[in-house]
């Protein structure tokens, strides 16, 4: 019997599906907030200043993430019926650009560790070798997990668009938990920054 054919899993993937449409809306209203309560501060103190590395970091961080969330919602929100093959092209340029924003966001981070630790070369060989150790793999994965997944005809096409019948869920976790070993590492650098080795008074 097929995925598609077992009526008890369609049910399943259909509330799962309702689950994460209701809890992506409710990030992207976040995110919308996040965007116009800090927008003038912005506008008036970043917009400005000279163009720098940092800069161009922070605005990728920042608005790239909008891109990927004009995908996410035509995949869910498609008005018309799309077909597999648009499913599929769709979900590799969302994970495509989801792990290069983590990326961005990630090296933002690193730079801003280095910053604060007055462009020591120790910390900046330290924070190369974290940020190879992590991201090239994360890279790896996602990339397996790209081309791994398939998309196949909607049973129930009018809730949803694309039905994945090949999953790629084995791959995320292990992203999930070098991303988290490389953000505990950068805190560790900050925190010892700021309260072990703190900057001595003039």
């Amino acid at each position: 019997m097929s995925r598609t054919d077992n009526h008890q899993d369609i049910a399943q993937d259909v509330l799962l599906e309702r689950l994460t449409t209701y809890c992506t809306l409710v990030a992207v209203a976040i995110l919308f907030f996040d965007h116009f309560l800090t927008l003038s501060s912005e506008i008036r103190f970043i917009w400005p200043a000279r163009w720098s590395f940092g800069k161009v970091l922070y605005f990728l961080t920042k608005y790239l993430v909008f891109f990927d969330v004009a995908i996410t919602l035509f995949i869910y929100f498609a008005p018309k019926r799309i077909s597999p093959a648009t499913c599929n092209t769709l979900y590799r340029i969302e994970s495509i650009s989801y792990t290069v924003g983590i990326a961005i966001a990630e090296l933002t981070l690193a730079f801003r560790t280095w910053t604060i630790w007055w462009n020591n070369r120790w910390i900046v060989w330290i924070l190369r070798l974290a940020l190879f150790v992590h991201i090239v793999p994360v890279f790896v994965m996602a990339g397996l997990g790209v081309y791994a997944a398939e998309y196949g005809p909607s049973p129930i096409p009018a809730l949803i668009v694309c039905w994945q019948i090949k999953e790629t869920s084995r791959l995320v976790f292990p992203c999930y938990i070098l991303l988290c070993a490389l953000e505990t590492e950068i805190i560790a650098l900050t925190l010892y920054k700021g309260f072990i080795q703190p900057e001595p008074s003039v």
